[in-house]
């Protein structure tokens, strides 16, 4: 059975304007005509119930060229089993010109009727979209702003969520995730210190090392990010667990909520292998950065323990072929992904809620 979302989408298939599949489209209904006109021949006439099978091609022509062609293809579909086609092949009786022609006109008021209404259901749909495209392009200028906020409260890591995002893509990329899940992943590295907002200044730029108390509220910045995404919209569902699980560890030693191997969203374990090798590889005012060497070989030594080690690997080969951003280096991508993820779900729930 199909769902509302997958017959949206075989419906816009066939109302595609594109001039091939239109043409495929013809072809398809021509060879159901001609097959069931055949039938119809071999199955002795037209005084069985095979006759009906003509209505779907009439409101496949409907559907896919509106009134015109539900018209057209009705008049096709009577004409085929109409004033040459026996009642019965066995005897040589033929129709009666009342009965083919009446026929005739029906599968024409069928196809005239369908093909309103699947006129009518593709403005539905048009309309649907392009509210799913101006929500999302909304939520992207939210997320935009999230950006400028974090950055506000910090300038010694300006640049460092456009790192990490384009180094979460990369890896992401590489082990295989798909187009909008990496839209998803590009935002979650955007966002994912987006709950130092709520983290006083005077312990985000604090020089030294924190206390007990300041670390307990630093830790509580995945939470307050997955819940300020949460509370903006629904769709930023997926973006929202990687920001609150980034600080996760794979042996289960990390927090908020001491997640352990692949119970750790992947969005998470691949923040978690990227953020580390991002600071370790930027200054800050409480250490000097690494060189590269030594951040690959952290990454190596805390494999299976910090860090997922089906990514660390991945992540290496990308540090070697040249592929990931260093601190040293100018985001020249930065907000130039769109959340496709988020349209996609847009998109889904908006056209498969229509009636």
């Amino acid at each position: 059975m199909l769902t509302s979302h997958q017959m949206i989408q075989l419906t816009d298939i066939l109302m595609s304007g594109k001039p091939r599949t239109r043409i495929i489209i013809m072809l398809v209904i021509g060879c159901f005509l001609v097959l069931t006109t055949l039938l119809v021949y071999l199955t002795t006439g037209t005084r069985f119930v095979y006759v009906h099978l003509m209505y779907i091609p009439v409101v496949l022509g409907a559907i896919s060229f509106g009134v015109r062609g539900g018209l057209f293809f009705g008049l096709l579909a009577g004409l085929s089993i109409g004033p040459f086609m026996p009642l019965n092949t066995l005897t040589g009786e033929m129709q009666s010109l009342g009965g083919w022609v009446f026929r005739t006109v029906f599968f024409m008021l069928t196809g005239s009727v369908v093909g309103t209404f699947a006129s009518l259901f593709k403005q539905r749909i048009r309309s649907s979209q392009g509210l799913a495209f101006k929500l999302a392009e909304t939520y992207e200028q939210n997320l935009k702003t999230f950006v400028g906020l974090v950055e506000s409260r910090d300038n010694e890591t300006v640049g460092h969520c456009e790192r990490v995002a384009y180094n979460a893509f990369q890896l992401g990329q590489k082990v295989g995730l798909k187009s909008e899940e990496l839209d998803e992943l590009y935002w979650a590295g955007l966002m994912h210190d987006l709950g130092k907002i709520s983290v006083p200044e005077v312990i985000l730029k604090k020089p030294g090392k924190l206390n007990d108390m300041e670390y307990a509220l630093m830790r509580r910045h995945t939470i307050y990010g997955h819940d300020i995404l949460n509370a903006v919209s629904p769709f930023f569902s997926n973006i929202a667990k990687g920001v609150r699980a980034h600080h996760e560890k794979f042996d289960g030693s990390g927090y908020p909520d001491s997640l352990q191997g692949e119970d750790i969203p992947l969005f998470g374990r691949i923040l978690a292998v990227v953020d580390v090798f991002e600071a370790l590889t930027s200054h800050r005012t409480y250490r000097t950065p690494l060189d590269l060497p030594e951040a690959m070989q952290y990454l190596k030594d805390h494999s299976g323990t910090h860090f997922d080690p089906a990514l660390v690997p991945a992540f290496l080969d990308l540090i070697e072929q040249g592929e990931i951003m260093l601190a040293d280096q100018q985001n020249t991508v930065r907000y130039k992904r769109t959340p496709r993820g988020i349209l996609k779900n847009l998109e889904k729930n908006h056209l498969g809620g229509l009636p």
